[in-house]
């Protein structure tokens, strides 16, 4: 059995009417753009229900992928933190071997996901590469996005079974 390039795209969380965020919209833009010109034999899309009463990320996502593609397409749907888009995306690729892995992701979310992968599945680290999507932002979003990920990197190393994280995400950004 031949091995199976991936595209993995990791959730973004909804808007509050289910609305897709920009930065979701484009990274399907790029994995789409992938699995067309043959870089990716399956794309999976990965990421839970955030919000109560709406689709799951994957979900969401999915109405954005065409109709051609559908038939190569896997969901991760109970995730609500990079670290389980990673242990539920290994789970559910474990029916197949996987060959190479690229993840369409933002470049401030790239170290921790990359830390991530090391830590929770440590054999698919030699396969990865990262294909960046940059929203436009103006200079303050980007100072406080590049700060907001570094907080969400530290918090990864210092909670790495999400006991602190988890909860916080759920009080602050799901309400």
């Amino acid at each position: 059995m031949p091995d199976d390039d991936i595209v993995l795209v990791l959730g973004k969380q909804l808007g509050r009417n289910g609305e897709v965020p920009d930065e979701l919209v484009r990274q399907m833009e790029k994995a789409i753009k992938l699995m067309q010109t043959g870089k990716g034999d399956l794309l999976v899309i990965a990421g839970g229900v955030t919000l109560p009463g709406l689709p799951s990320e994957a979900e969401a996502a999915m109405t954005l992928v065409p109709e051609e593609l559908k038939p190569r397409v896997r969901l991760e749907t109970r995730s609500l933190s990079t670290k389980q888009n990673i242990c539920f995306v290994k789970n559910l690729l474990a029916d197949i071997r996987v060959g190479s892995i690229i993840v369409v992701s933002s470049p401030g979310h790239k170290k921790r996901t990359r830390w991530l992968f090391r830590r929770e599945w440590p054999e698919a680290v030699g396969s990865l590469s990262f294909e960046n999507v940059v929203v436009p932002q103006t200079v303050s979003q980007k100072i406080l996005g590049r700060l907001i990920h570094e907080i969400i990197f530290l918090l990864t190393v210092l909670d790495p079974d999400e006991r602190v994280f988890l909860p916080l995400k759920r009080k602050y950004l799901s309400g």
